[in-house]
Parts: structure tokens; sequence; C-alpha cells
């Protein structure tokens, strides 16, 4: 099979690359910057430019036809939304090997998960426990204090910030700006979970909590934890949204509550400690692709992980 990756040049990729070097696929990546550190463990490397740029469709769907890719998946989520609502205009026609492909979870509300304000409100409206939040802009009322400042829309924990204090606020409030809309959450005090799993038609058929021990951006140290209440938590939302495909919520805990702070329609960036305790959710993604029954593996066992840094001599 041959596997296309997207993007590659995150810190968590490696070990996913190799995931499927395991499996005998070749493994073609792309990304934006052409020194990818991915660029090293693949068996194809492509430069394709960012999803804003007027090229990047094209350029994408070249490669997918070159390498004649069996599988798209992608962990980047403006490519992810770009192509969504390509997929929901009843105009456009959506392109054949993009269709043949891709391993999206198309649906017309896609852009209400990926929008923190509107997630929160679909969840609060449906009885699910969030934090408080409401949209900020320069010029806001501050919130109540701590709060965390996040992009309404955005990708993994960029521009993400505690804010502390009054002085704090304005500085930010002001630095970011530019950068688009922002929101204002109430910061909940506790552990944090990331929950991988595979819905299948509106039920979960595959489950993995991981507690995240330490992180910037992405997990450096988690630890897979069992939990009942997130699960029931996970199994309500997947049925009254009728949820599909490979996904990844976000939780804290607090005094016996779990509030749901982030919905990713999409595998997260530390999945394969998840695979690697017996629960092969990017398999089930092949499976759903291929047409095949997807594989219950059960509860995973117990394991922890940490992310270290390596070096790569190139010439």
């Amino acid at each position: 099979m041959i596997v296309l990756l997207s993007p590659v040049g995150g810190q968590a990729m490696h070990g996913i690359i190799e995931y499927f070097k395991g499996r005998n696929d070749r493994v073609i990546g792309i990304d934006a910057n052409p020194e990818a550190i991915g660029r090293h463990f693949v068996d194809r490397f492509h430069v394709v430019p960012l999803v804003a740029d007027s090229r990047y469709a094209d350029e994408l769907l070249d490669v997918i036809r070159k390498e004649k890719v069996d599988v798209f998946i992608s962990w980047l989520d403006p490519e992810i939304r770009f192509w969504n609502r390509w997929a929901m205009n009843p105009i456009l026609p959506f392109p054949g090997s993009m269709a043949r492909t891709h391993t999206f979870n198309f649906r017309p509300d896609l852009g209400c998960f990926y929008d923190k304000l509107e997630c929160v409100k679909m969840l609060k409206e449906r009885g699910f426990c969030v934090p408080d939040t409401v949209a900020s802009a320069f010029g806001s009322p501050m919130p109540e204090l701590p709060c965390i400042l996040k992009p309404r829309v955005s990708t993994g924990s960029r521009d993400v910030i505690k804010i502390e204090d009054e002085v704090a606020w304005d500085f930010h409030i002001m630095r970011l700006a530019h950068k688009g809309r922002f929101v204002a959450q109430e910061f909940i005090d506790g552990p944090e979970y990331t929950v991988d799993f595979f819905a299948d038609k509106g039920k979960v058929a595959n489950l993995v909590v991981r507690r995240r021990l330490e992180h910037q951006g992405v997990s450096l140290r988690g630890e897979v934890v069992r939990s009942l209440a997130i699960l029931d938590i996970v199994e309500g939302i997947v049925s009254k949204f009728s949820i599909d495909g490979l996904n990844n919520m976000q939780f804290i805990a607090q005094d016996g509550d779990y509030y749901a702070t982030d919905f990713n329609p999409r595998p997260s960036g530390t999945i394969m400690l998840s695979v690697r305790a017996g629960v092969d959710l990017l398999n089930n993604l092949i499976e759903r692709k291929e047409g095949r029954e997807i594989t219950a593996y059960g509860k995973p066992r117990r394991l922890k992980m940490v992310r270290y840094l390596a070096d790569h001599y190139y010439v």
C-alpha cells in the first residue's frame, strides 16, 4: 500500500512514519517546509505549498497521481477544513483522486467542531460539561482571571496562553489582535486527558484515554489510563452528534467533573501511544478506507511514553 502523510515536519511524525513502514507500506511525505525532519525517514518526499497558497490543491493532487497513492492521511487542520469545504460544495466537482484516497470525516458541520466557541456551545446545549467560553478581541471586556486565551480555530497548542493578570491580558490581546478571532476560556485547574477513538456510525468502536503528564504543543510524557467516566462522556458525544471515523478529544478533570475543551476530527499527534498500548486506531482507519470490518481491540494495556530529542546528520 502507498500511504501519503501530511505534514511530516512535526515532532511526533517519526514514530508514525515508522509504524507504516513496519506494515511494509510505501510512505510518501509532504510538507511546506523543504527541510521538514520527516523527509529523512519517508520513502519519497515532496514540498507542497501551504493550504492558503493558490498552488496547494493542484500540487497535492499531482503528488497523489504521480505516486499512485492509495491512502492519504492528514494531521493538518487547515488541510482537512479545505477539503471538507470543497466536498460540501454542491456546485464544484470533487477531485476523483482525492475522493479515492482521503480518510477525512467530511460533514456539513465540521467547521463548528473546529471553532472553539461553536464547539463548546454545541456540547453545552446537549448537556455536556464544558468551560465557560466567550469570544474575545482587542477591546473586549476582560474575563474573570485566570483564563485561557486561545484562537477560535487553531492547530494544536499554538497561541494558547494562560492569562494570570490584567497586564498579561492587555499585552496578549493586543499582540494577537492581527491573528484573527480568539476566545477566552475559563481556567480549569486539574489533570488533562486526550482521548483517541474510532467511531463507527455513531458508536465508539475503540477508545484510549491518555493522561497528559507534560506537553509543549505535543505530549512529551503521557500514560494510558482507564476512566469509565470519560468513556461514558465520549460515547454520549459520539451518539448525539453521529460521529464517525478517527477523532480525538481533550478533557480537564476537576472535582469529579470532566470538562470537554477540544474536539479534533483527525488523528492526534501522539496516537502512537494508543497504538502501542494495543489499540491500533490507524489500522481502523485503513480498514474503513478499504471497506473492511472495523476491528474491536478491547481495553488498552497500561503504558507510559516519554518523547526525547535525537540527532540526525545529513549532507
